[in-house]
């Protein structure tokens, strides 16, 4: 049961924050698009494509994974690698040091995580209820 909670609540927080990056009108959309190219910059990845082309990755991304988050263990694991490049990312460009910027994906990071613990104890105690039953 607090497994779909939590899962449900990552699409919630995923697909907002997909859209950030994707829907002109939101709020944060011009923020987050002043900064992709630092972000690429800190990333390694000028060579292969340019800020808009990355925020469009990220939030297509972030929006699909989050979508599927309640269902598909795969896409948490997506976004734990989103979360853990972009809490890298922030190290990269705040000089190799952790600041307030990269609170918020560290808090979905912890979240994500959580949620995989839970679904693998929660497969191992079906595991076992299974066993039991066949005993």
């Amino acid at each position: 049961m607090i497994t779909k909670v939590l899962g449900y609540l990552m699409t919630f927080a995923f697909v907002a924050a997909g859209m950030s990056k994707l829907y002109e009108r939101h709020p944060m959309y011009a923020e987050m698009h002043a900064k992709s190219d630092a972000w690429l910059a800190a990333l390694g990845l000028q060579p292969f494509m340019n800020g808009e082309q990355l925020c469009i990755v990220i939030g297509v991304t972030e929006v699909v994974a989050g979508l599927l988050v309640p269902f598909f263990r795969a896409a948490n694991a997506v976004l734990i690698a989103v979360m853990l490049a972009a809490i890298y990312t922030h190290f990269r460009m705040d000089g190799g040091r952790i600041t307030k910027e990269a609170a918020p994906a560290a808090f979905l990071l912890a979240l994500l995580m959580l949620l995989a613990v839970l679904r693998r104890s929660e497969k191992v105690a079906q595991q076992r209820l299974a066993e039991d039953k066949d005993e």
